[in-house]
């Protein structure tokens, strides 16, 4: 038994082959012909176990006086369904995630990363499927296809074998993330908002991704920055010298002073304004009214980053954004600096790693870790804190 749906221009052609009968039929949309070829499935299968001769006159369509508003809703055509402006659970991925860019995505904190993914799941096979046909299952192929060849070397740099793997889980995971933070928002009631703007209140629609099971993460990353001894220079030092001899020298070396001395993020640094800079009894803090994780954020300033924070205030006041540069451009003249200070492998992310391990080191309670970090859970936290074996031993000696 054969069934093939297939699109012909802005049709949908349903053939079902079977016990040596062969039928097919044209409908608008994909649903009916889905529909269609079960129902010519049940009818050959019913005429060979009643043991008489298949009609195929049985499924040609019936036409039957529809009043005016059935009949213009029988008649729409994909294209047309996605054409209407509100929400519609018949509408194709593609279209929702149109959507969900125009009217959700620039109020998202990360909404440089978000419509980066909306653009590439547009692009995506699953694209032209409704919301209402996407499986579990099609989701878990569409990880399966983003598997690429590489090459794994020995030592010596010879290629030892060739073979199929995925992208960093974490990178999976967030992709995936973009599609059911877009089902959820349609899922969700009218009175239900995400950064302010209304659900959909398509809340009969199931999303996918629930029954998905997502690639595990690795273990927290362990790079911490090589702090230098003798004639050895630290490496803090050298990728400040090289940042301040490249391209918009004095902003990266806030910035990167910035990341070491506050652990907040690089689009937490890049977007700083001048009024969120504070003057208390204890010194200067930085207070966001949200962050990454939504909730507000108060970092406290170390007297060095307090220095950094002034010189980049001067002249400026109100809404006024302290740095000059976006998140690209931090990323292209962060890789160039890395490299010519000899830590190709220093990731800018590595820095958060960093500065709150230093914390760690210094003695900071896990609540104290926790909100100078911005984090909510305990898990996400310990992923970030890496303590130095030197720092260990010398606790450990003291203690014995």
């Amino acid at each position: 038994m054969s069934v093939f749906i297939q699109k012909r221009g802005k049709n949908y052609t349903a053939s079902v082959r079977l016990n040596g009968y062969s039928v097919s039929q044209t409908f608008d949309l994909k649903d009916h012909a889905k529909s269609w070829s079960t129902l010519a499935r049940r009818e050959i299968l019913s005429a060979f176990a009643e043991g008489r001769e298949f009609n195929p006159e049985t499924l040609k369509k019936k036409r039957r006086p529809k009043r005016k508003a059935d009949r213009a809703t029988a008649e729409q055509t994909q294209a047309e369904i996605d054409r209407d402006p509100s929400p519609r659970a018949d509408w194709t991925l593609k279209r929702a995630l149109q959507h969900y860019d125009n009217t959700v995505t620039d109020s998202l904190a990360g909404w440089r990363q978000a419509r980066a993914r909306i653009i590439a799941w547009q692009k995506s096979p699953l694209a032209m499927k409704t919301l209402t046909e996407i499986t579990p299952e099609d989701i878990a192929v569409w990880v399966d296809s983003r598997r690429k060849t590489r090459k794994v070397r020995d030592g010596k740099g010879n290629i030892i074998r060739i073979e199929k793997a995925l992208p960093a889980a974490s990178t999976i995971r967030n992709d995936i993330f973009r599609i059911s933070a877009l089902f959820e928002h349609a899922r969700g009631a009218p009175t239900k908002k995400t950064n302010g703007v209304p659900a959909w209140g398509l809340t009969g629609l199931a999303n996918p991704v629930a029954a998905v099971t997502l690639p595990e993460l690795p273990a927290g990353r362990q790079r911490r920055l090589d702090h230098g001894d003798g004639d050895h220079v630290s490496e803090e030092i050298r990728i400040l010298t090289e940042l301040a001899a490249g391209p918009d020298g004095q902003q990266m070396v806030a910035f990167a002073t910035l990341a070491i001395e506050t652990a907040m993020r690089r689009s937490e640094i890049l977007d700083l304004r001048a009024d969120e800079v504070r003057s208390t009894r204890g010194g200067r803090v930085i207070e966001r009214a949200t962050s990454k994780n939504g909730d507000a954020r108060r970092v406290v300033l170390t007297h060095r980053a307090t220095e950094v924070v002034d010189k980049l205030r001067e002249g400026k006041k109100g809404r006024d954004k302290l740095f000059g540069l976006n998140a690209d451009d931090a990323a292209t003249r962060w890789d160039i600096a890395r490299r010519k200070a000899g830590c190709p492998d220093l990731r800018m992310h590595d820095i958060r790693h960093e500065a709150m391990s230093r914390m760690a080191d210094l003695g900071l309670s896990v609540g104290a870790l926790a909100a100078q970090g911005g984090y909510k859970t305990m898990q996400t936290l310990l992923r970030y804190v890496n303590a130095s074996e030197r720092d260990i031993r010398e606790k450990l000696a003291r203690k014995l």
